[in-house]
């Protein structure tokens, strides 16, 4: 697999959720912290919250967002360019499973991992 610049994979790395109840689930991929409001094919901040000048990463070509969860196929989601991450509804069964998440060029070839996601249950 290949890396991406800011060392993680380009398809996402595998970790595992635990699912506390059954049912249908509204999952957020994104590329930065969900509080910095910042638009997926964009830089990152230019300062930590504590205000010291940090790298800001560079602007990506993300069209779409990708899952994989447990065994079923993977689901992919085209970016809205007016949001800031990519939505997902999934029915999840209770229990430990595979999770997987990453964003996709206007190619569908892999670009980075979506280190930030957000499940919510509703």
């Amino acid at each position: 697999m290949e890396s991406c610049d800011g060392g993680g994979l380009k398809n996402g790395g595998e970790s595992y959720i635990n699912v506390e109840q059954a049912g249908t689930y509204r999952i957020e991929l994104n590329r930065w912290p969900f509080h910095l409001n910042t638009k997926l094919n964009g830089k990152g901040p230019e300062f930590s919250v504590g205000g010291k000048s940090i790298n800001q990463g560079k602007a990506l070509d993300i069209a779409y967002g990708c899952i994989s969860i447990g065994n079923k196929e993977q689901k992919v989601q085209k970016a809205d360019q007016n949001l800031n991450y990519v939505t997902f509804q999934v029915e999840l069964e209770k229990g430990e499973t595979k999770f997987r998440s990453w964003f996709l060029d206007k190619n569908k070839n892999d670009v980075c991992g979506a280190y930030y996601v957000r499940l919510t249950k509703i």
